[in-house]
């Protein structure tokens, strides 16, 4: 199968429900799936096997507007190179079945990978797993860094306010050539798992107008993302400190 078909996969999963990404996550060796009594409480976590792995992060769900399509079509993107909805009042999901989508195509690489529910509420599904799962936590924090392939537009990088080193802000500007673009009171799943004890930063995967019918995805810009992406984590990594730089 090409990336693209693997995209239009991910992209015609049902908007209403994470279980088919989250099965197939599971099928992965050593994957370990868990799921809570609440709902949105759930994730997958695919642990490497490089000593200097990163977690590569990306959620299953979608906004709470499309949670009543099952079924959604596509436009052909072969002309304009844009996958867009024709389902009335109803986007593509690409926010973030877009980034499950390139986790998909890294799962190969050693690194660990990690699939959430609840993102979009307050990420639950992450908040949850630090809760009650403190030894996955525990390989996660103690990462090299986090990625979360989770950003609308072509070539952006953006950290939050996670307390990071300038050192891995440099890192990524070198690596992506993407540019930060700040912070804002708006929050995602690297922010609860980085906390103090871990870089992360999130990257653009091409997708516009998230959260709504107008929702589209840059199919060149998506794979852009992928391949560097593939290019930054196939080398050596050195785990990046919270205040102080590159640890020795």
């Amino acid at each position: 199968m090409t990336e693209l078909d693997i995209l239009n996969e991910f992209l015609l999963y049902p908007l209403n429900s994470v279980d088919a990404i989250m099965e197939r996550f599971a099928s992965l060796p050593n994957a370990v799936r868990k799921k809570g009594e609440d709902e949105q409480q759930e994730f997958v976590f695919v642990p490497g096997n490089r000593k200097d792995a990163a977690t590569l992060v990306a959620h299953a769900d979608t906004h709470k507007r499309f949670s009543d399509y099952a079924k959604h079509e596509f436009k052909d993107p072969r002309a304009n190179g844009i996958i867009e909805s024709t389902t009335t009042d109803c986007g593509i999901g690409a926010d973030d079945r877009a980034g499950c989508a390139i986790l998909w195509l890294l799962k190969d690489s050693g690194h660990h990978l990690l699939i959430t529910d609840g993102e979009e509420c307050g990420q639950k599904g992450v908040k949850w797993l630090i809760e009650k799962f403190s030894d996955i936590a525990e390989i996660i924090q103690n990462s090299s860094f986090i990625v979360q392939f989770d950003k609308n537009n072509a070539t952006d990088c953006k950290f939050y306010d996670i307390p990071v080193s300038e050192e891995f802000k440099e890192y990524i500007r070198q690596e992506t050539d993407y540019m930060d673009v700040g912070k804002d009171n708006r929050k995602t799943d690297i922010v609860a798992l980085c906390g103090n004890s871990c870089c992360g930063v999130n990257l653009s995967v091409g997708y516009y107008d998230e959260h709504t019918s107008k929702e589209r995805l840059n199919i060149e810009e998506w794979s852009n993302t992928l391949k560097i992406a593939r290019k930054m984590l196939s080398k050596p990594l050195k785990r990046f400190s919270v205040m102080n730089g590159i640890e020795k």
